[in-house]
């Protein structure tokens, strides 16, 4: 009876070491790791952050940060952060009564030379 049982637990245990590893291996990643990327470019396309920040929250090295982020976002955290901020643009420009040098700096830009660039680039 011993022996069955350990068999059970045995074969619990493997089936659940192989569906981690898949997961680990197979480049998917989980919903929690997907809605922080998410949320912490939506929370933070303001303010000058960098991919050590992510890296940080995630617990990953940068370089894997990376990788996780183009595979969640199609885009590299360079691009994600000018797409929120070409987004936040928009809903400012439409709903807010700010020039376009205010509107810069509600977004993260230093300069009106850099929020000009983005907006150039549509």
């Amino acid at each position: 009876e011993q022996t069955d049982d350990y068999s059970v637990l045995s074969g619990l245990l493997s089936a659940f070491c192989s569906t981690v590893l898949k997961q680990k291996y197979s480049g998917s990643v989980d919903e929690s790791t997907d809605f922080i990327v998410k949320e912490f470019f939506s929370h933070n396309y303001m303010n000058n952050i960098k991919i050590t920040d992510l890296s940080k929250i995630l617990h990953f090295s940068p370089r894997h940060t990376e990788r996780i982020v183009k595979q969640i976002t199609n885009m590299t955290f360079k691009e994600n952060i000018i797409y929120e901020r070409k987004n936040a643009s928009e809903y400012l420009k439409d709903r807010v009564h700010l020039n376009k040098r205010e509107i810069a700096e509600k977004i993260g830009y230093k300069t009106y030379a850099g929020y000009y660039k983005m907006i150039e680039k549509k």
